[in-house]
């Protein structure tokens, strides 16, 4: 293995070790929102979507994606509304209490994260941003 591919497989494992601290920070408080409902419910509150468009976007099976919403749905964050030019179609609208859980999900993320970050210098951390902006294809 070349001296590149080591050190990627160390930045790989990195990468996933942090996914995994902050999803276990998050998991620590009872009332944590599970990343993919926040996800759904981020996605719901910009689109409107069908439920095709949630399976594509989380990159799962449409069963799978209506077992999701299904609970969100029921606990009252989500509303089936039917789509006024075509009758036939299903979309998804994200409610009140949607909207809550939504600003409250983001809020504990945003903490959860913050307190990782809060470990950098301020340069590391303006690095790590323009190196993340690079990575996902933002300009800076």
């Amino acid at each position: 293995m070349t001296p590149n591919n080591n050190s990627q497989d160390v930045l790989v494992e990195h990468i996933f070790s942090l996914g995994r601290i902050i999803r276990e920070r998050l998991s620590t408080d009872s009332s944590y929102e599970p990343l993919l409902h926040l996800a759904i419910l981020k996605f719901v509150s910009e689109r409107q979507p069908r439920m095709r468009e949630i399976a594509d976007y989380l990159r799962i099976t449409p069963p799978s994606a209506t077992s999701v919403v299904n609970a969100l749905a029921e606990s009252g964050q989500i509303k089936r509304i039917k789509d006024r030019s075509d009758r036939r179609t299903v979309r998804l609208s994200i409610t009140a209490r949607g909207e809550k859980s939504l600003d409250d999900g983001m809020r504990q993320k945003r903490s959860a994260i913050g307190s990782i970050i809060n470990r950098l210098s301020k340069n590391e951390q303006d690095d790590l941003k323009k190196i993340l902006g690079k990575l996902i294809g933002v300009s800076a």
